[in-house]
């Protein structure tokens, strides 16, 4: 709640760390990451984000360049980069909604009629299920994502702790951030885990 009053409170300025735009910032520590990598890069991190909503989009509705900025950077580019690893292994993953007709047909539609009616989430791709027969999935809760609060709690001090504990410390964060980052995790840490692993047994093996 306390960093969705700050995103309301700063609606038309995009070049704050905080803003509408900047939706990403919300999952993580944002002040660690700034003193991890400092105010320009961070900036130019979300810059780039915003870029690349405005080479594909011409709208000034924040709920319309929120869900493309999120296509491009977090859907699109990450689809792209685990389709290559997939493919390395023999194997394919396929993406149905990433489908560039029902992509173009998702964008022909405005975006509080797409995204929201009421409180109820993707109010067309629901109501297509229900009118097929598949009023379950429809109703389903989201699931999927590994960010979940069992995995923040095993990261603290369950499974996953003493695996946290062994990252080796990269150059660019103190310890009492690391120290900061184990307490309360987040996605941040996440990523120091995973790059820490891929270094441990890919690069260095």
């Amino acid at each position: 709640f306390q960093k969705g009053a700050q995103i309301l409170s700063h609606p038309d300025d995009p070049h704050l760390f905080v803003a509408p735009l900047n939706t990403i910032a919300v999952y993580v520590n944002l002040d660690i990451v700034r003193r991890a990598f400092g105010d320009t890069t961070v900036r130019r991190v979300l810059e780039y984000r915003r870029d690349l909503e405005m080479q594909y989009l011409s709208s000034t509705d924040y709920v319309e360049k929120v869900h493309v900025i999120d296509l491009l950077s977090d859907t699109y580019e990450i689809e792209a980069q685990s389709g290559q690893i997939f493919l390395a292994n023999g194997k394919e993953q396929i993406y149905p909604f990433m489908d560039d007709d029902i992509i173009r047909i998702s964008l022909a539609f405005q975006p509080k009629v797409r995204y929201i009616k009421g409180w109820r989430t993707k109010p067309l791709l629901k109501d297509i299920l229900e009118q097929n027969g598949l009023s379950t999935i429809a109703r389903r809760p989201k699931g999927g994502s590994v960010f979940t609060p069992d995995l923040y709690s095993w990261m603290r001090s369950g499974p996953v702790h003493e695996v946290i504990r062994g990252i080796d410390l990269p150059g660019f964060l103190s310890k009492a951030d690391f120290a900061r980052l184990v307490e309360t995790p987040d996605h941040f840490l996440w990523s120091l885990l995973t790059w820490d692993i891929f270094q441990k047994n890919i690069l260095r093996s």
